[in-house]
């Protein structure tokens, strides 16, 4: 495409419109692409949002990337902190913005799905020595585990915990949750 002035008219944008890693994973390449005749130099700035990073996890990156006459393709590098508590997946945006010599942005919005690697805190210590357990009315008791094996007074399991979860846009929202015998502790 030209335009009346006869300079290259370009479309800079994300190469996808979502990119997934670990949270260890370190650094992430992106790459953004250039369609059109990619006849002079072209740049455009780049920037992360947080979307649902806590802060202490989340670490605020921008850039220029120069496409040089006759590039395609462009990598950025952006760094993902790991964090050591259980979250749901984290997503940062990443934004292309002020474009110079291009026609226009095409996908200049790309997200990065963050997965969590930590286990789920469930409060459970399989290696308990004591359970607590629901009485009918009147609270909760403390009773020694039973480790006999047998199944004969039918009271040989811990812990019965039911939870509901409900996924919604890459959030885990916690419904409800059911305990009928009780949590172990120590």
């Amino acid at each position: 495409m030209w335009n009346s002035k006869k300079e290259p008219e370009d479309v800079v944008s994300f190469e996808y419109v979502e990119y997934i890693c670990n949270e260890d994973v370190g650094d992430i390449n992106l790459t953004i692409k250039r369609a059109g005749l990619a006849y002079a130099e072209e740049s455009v700035e780049w920037h992360t949002i947080n979307r649902n990073i806590h802060d202490n996890s989340y670490l605020m990156q921008d850039g220029l990337i120069v496409f040089a006459a006759g590039q395609r393709k462009a990598e950025i590098t952006i760094t993902i902190l790991p964090n050591h508590e259980w979250t749901t997946e984290s997503l940062m945006y990443v934004q292309l913005k002020n474009p110079t010599s291009c026609l226009a942005l095409g996908l200049e919005l790309t997200t990065i799905v963050i997965l969590n690697q930590d286990k789920f805190p469930s409060g459970i210590d399989p290696n308990a020595r004591k359970v607590m357990r629901k009485k009918e009315m009147d609270g909760y008791e403390e009773t020694e585990k039973d480790t006999s094996g047998d199944i004969d007074d039918g009271e040989d399991y811990y812990s019965e915990i039911r939870i509901v979860y409900a996924f919604f846009m890459h959030n885990v929202v916690l419904l409800t949750s059911e305990t009928k015998w009780g949590i172990l502790y120590k």
